[in-house]
């Protein structure tokens, strides 16, 4: 799965559901978030599901996706904005944290499999990310939507009145 900045400049959005109470949900409460401890809990439970054969690698998945989301400074930022993720530790230090956590970890089953080939599969279509792009840079504000509106209504005016200056004369 891409990064979080790449996933917010095709369109996607993070927010946090407070209706969920599951940390492997994808979603942190507003009382749980990116701690001091966060990642000896980590280390720990990715240790148990490796020793233990029937134990499965959930945990794992869900460190390899947040991972995979965290790449820089800026996702850290981008997952705290939009409160998908409370973090209490420094910008650095969180970006940081989740790189390490599963480093020559072997997992046999990614619990997130599904998750990532439909962002992955949203993510390749052209029309979301150029979307995206026409209103970060070009309708920032509504009078640019307006002038558009308006120009492009004065475009298809124009057309009509030359259609039927052609078709009289």
């Amino acid at each position: 799965m891409a990064s979080a900045t790449s996933l917010t400049d095709s369109g996607i959005n993070f927010r946090m559901n407070s209706g969920s109470t599951s940390l492997l949900d994808i979603r942190f409460c507003k009382k749980e978030g990116i701690q001091e401890t966060t990642e000896t809990v980590f280390r720990n439970l990715i240790s148990l599901e490796q020793c233990c054969p029937n134990y499965e690698p959930i945990v794992t998945s869900y460190i390899v996706l947040l991972d995979n989301l965290i790449d820089t400074n800026t996702n850290i930022q981008i997952l705290e904005k939009s409160n998908a993720i409370i973090n209490w530790l420094s910008i650095e230090d969180a970006a940081g944290l989740f790189s390490k956590l599963y480093f020559d970890i072997f997992f046999k089953v990614n619990y997130y499999h599904k998750l990532t080939t439909e962002v992955n599969e949203y993510c390749r279509r052209c029309w979301p990310k150029n979307r995206r792009v026409l209103t970060r840079d070009y309708f920032k504000h509504p009078w640019a939507l307006i002038s558009v509106i308006a120009a492009s209504v004065a475009h298809i005016l124009t057309f009509l009145q030359t259609l039927f200056a052609i078709i009289k004369g």
